[in-house]
């Protein structure tokens, strides 16, 4: 395994993703708030669209939607559900990779890939 400082939290917006590349992989990573993390790879299983985007307000209209009670995503493209802890899709049955994030105590994210 690999530990990476991909940013400092005050680069996560609360309650969205953002995308990063670590080590040639792209993971979505979510702020879910109160120094809470979660990374998943940045493709749905579905369609292979960027999850990163679940959160963000295009329009007036948010795509998808963060939600930290549950842990979890919507996917922004198709509102298919996925756990943030597990990677799962109970409608698909499906999983995409999870990855464990840490907040150190300087403020730096890193991720383990």
């Amino acid at each position: 395994m690999v530990e990476k400082t991909i940013g400092r939290v005050s680069e996560f917006p609360v309650g969205e993703g953002k995308a990063v590349e670590v080590n040639g992989i792209e993971l979505a990573v979510f702020n879910l708030g109160g120094g809470e993390f979660r990374a998943i790879i940045n493709r749905c299983s579905h369609k292979g669209l960027p999850m990163h985007e679940a959160g963000k307000e295009v329009l007036g209209q948010e795509l998808g939607s963060v939600d930290a009670e549950s842990c979890s995503i919507k996917c922004p493209w198709h509102n298919l559900e996925w756990d943030l802890e597990t990677g799962h899709n109970p409608v698909l049955d499906a999983n995409v990779s999870v990855f464990d994030v840490e907040v150190t105590d300087e403020g730096s994210v890193v991720v383990e890939i």
